[in-house]
């Protein structure tokens, strides 16, 4: 028998024959199960012991969120040899899962935007190693669990968010800053590589010898902002509408009559036609101008890449960027130095 097969054998075993209304204490419940029976196993052994109390020891969040009706508890803290503080998972807008990773956590906390194990991720762990790194997709979730995050009273942690400047109104960021949601002046977090200090850098790093090349690349970058301009400008207005309808208040109403002012109110807002033709005539002085910062400021193009890999003659240029990254001080300093990326990097978290 496989080291599972033998381990769900002695768990039932020693279930079933628990003393009658006793309690059943479970050290690892996912000590060598496989995640596709965990569940399920301790579902029909809570079942068939409905007399008994399971109280469960687990480092599975997974898991620990699947005992629904469970009163749940963290160790705050320790000092031997038996200090013990403890105290009760309470109901928050951060989901159950994310809520007891984060309280497991002794450093202070980053929200950021992307996925597990994505670019963002990555960049942040490298740079600011003090903090846990928590991506949470967008940044509608950034903000609020940031805010959810800094409500809770008695924790021995902090959080900070960070966000992308893409699209967002310059008085919406200022005033994120006061619940300590910062953002640095990128549209993308790809675009952080195309810095041109850090594009010198890599260059360098790379010994590419066509000393026109990071020059040749800012070039091209603004002319294919050009060429998207009606796509840029259509993306634009579509996340501008997204933001305020997020900040409106039309599910603020408890009237009918409110909700018909409030949607009305929220239209008036909606100058389309005005709004593309303030963007389009920005982008236009943007090019004109040749504002290589200004354009990686506002442009959502993730296929900016393949433009590095041309002129550095490289295949990788964003797993190129992130270990020259990891492994150069410099190269951390120059994307670093972007924006406002420094502004919460303080020590004010300790």
């Amino acid at each position: 028998m496989s080291d599972g097969e033998k381990v769900v054998l002695y768990l039932i075993a020693h279930v079933l024959q628990a003393p009658k209304d006793g309690f059943v204490i479970v050290d690892e419940p996912e000590m060598y199960l496989h995640k596709t029976i965990l569940k399920k196993l301790w579902d029909i052994l809570e079942d068939k012991r409905k007399d008994c109390i399971f109280i469960y020891l687990t480092h599975d969040l997974g898991f620990a969120t699947s005992r629904t009706l469970a009163k749940k508890v963290w160790v705050k803290s320790f000092s031997s040899p038996d200090k013990w503080e403890i105290e009760d998972i309470k109901g928050n807008e951060l989901p159950e899962e994310l809520l007891m990773e984060l309280l497991g956590s002794r450093k202070n906390i980053l929200f950021c935007e992307g996925k597990k194990g994505g670019i963002d991720e990555q960049i942040y762990n490298i740079l600011f190693p003090d903090f846990t790194i928590i991506p949470v997709e967008s940044c509608f979730f950034v903000i609020n669990y940031t805010k959810a995050f800094n409500k809770m009273p008695d924790l021995t942690t902090k959080a900070v968010g960070l966000i992308d400047s893409d699209h967002h109104e310059t008085d919406r960021l200022e005033k994120l800053k006061s619940d300590n949601i910062f953002s640095y002046s990128m549209a993308e977090i790809e675009n952080l590589f195309f810095d041109e200090s850090f594009l010198k850098l890599l260059k360098e790093k790379l010994l590419v010898q066509d000393k026109n090349a990071v020059e040749n690349i800012k070039n091209e970058v603004i002319l294919q902002i050009e060429k998207e301009m009606d796509l840029q400008i259509a993306n634009y207005i579509s996340t501008k509408i997204n933001y305020y309808f997020k900040d409106s208040h039309l599910t603020k109403g408890n009237t009918l009559k409110e909700v018909e002012e409030n949607y009305a109110n929220f239209k008036k807002e909606i100058e389309i036609s005005s709004w593309a033709e303030q963007r389009k005539a920005e982008l236009e002085k943007i090019i004109k101008d040749k504002n290589y910062e200004r354009v990686l400021s506002i442009f959502n193009n993730k296929g900016l890449k393949r433009i590095a890999e041309k002129h550095f003659e490289i295949s990788d240029f964003i797993d190129r960027a992130i270990d020259y990254l990891k492994n150069n001080s410099k190269a951390q300093d120059a994307i670093k130095n972007i924006s406002q990326l420094r502004i919460w990097d303080r020590k004010e978290f300790e």
